[in-house]
């Protein structure tokens, strides 16, 4: 508009761009919240596109496995699963230095369970799982976290030198 000063028009047209900056941040905060191929594809597909970026960003070969007939979930089971797949993902390229890494999903009649397993350095659980935080281990204690308000359990197999294995179980 012709009658604005031109100072105004900027500080008008600065505004209207951070605006749509706080908005793009919004959306793509959301979207990592509950990511949109978790609706659209479901558990398993998210899955498998988890550890296919794992793979390439560590260079090491990944490998899934599914057992029993895939099938949807109720929307927080899914959320829940991908949550515990993506940190158990997460730890491995932080901390495993691994060259492989095998994922199985496993669809039971009335659970459904993910295997985590990785050929890295390893490391020793403690023997109570509270210890995990005293250890610094708290991606472990988040999985756990969210596999109890699932009424399910997480089960940790390691020790130094001989990879890691990260099993969770929830009932459907």
């Amino acid at each position: 508009n012709d009658s604005l000063p031109s100072s105004l028009v900027d500080m008008l047209r600065e505004a209207r761009e951070t605006t749509e900056e706080v908005v793009k941040e919004l959306r793509d905060f959301t979207k990592a919240l509950r990511p949109p191929i978790l609706d659209d594809l479901g558990l398993l597909v998210s899955v498998r596109r988890l550890l296919s970026d794992s793979a390439q960003r560590t260079a090491s070969k990944g490998q899934m496995k599914v057992v029993g007939k895939d099938r949807r979930l109720p929307p927080d089971t899914e959320l829940g699963m991908f949550r515990i797949a993506q940190e158990a993902l997460r730890n491995v390229e932080r901390h495993a230095k691994a060259t492989q890494l095998a994922v199985t999903m496993t669809f039971a009649e009335h659970k459904v369970s993910l295997d985590v397993q990785d050929d890295g350095m390893g490391f020793t659980v403690p023997l109570i799982p509270v210890d995990f935080t005293a250890s610094g281990h708290l991606g472990l204690i988040s999985m756990q976290e969210r596999a109890k308000l699932l009424n399910g359990k997480v089960e940790v197999q390691s020790s130094p030198g001989k990879g890691t294995r990260v099993t969770v179980s929830v009932p459907i």
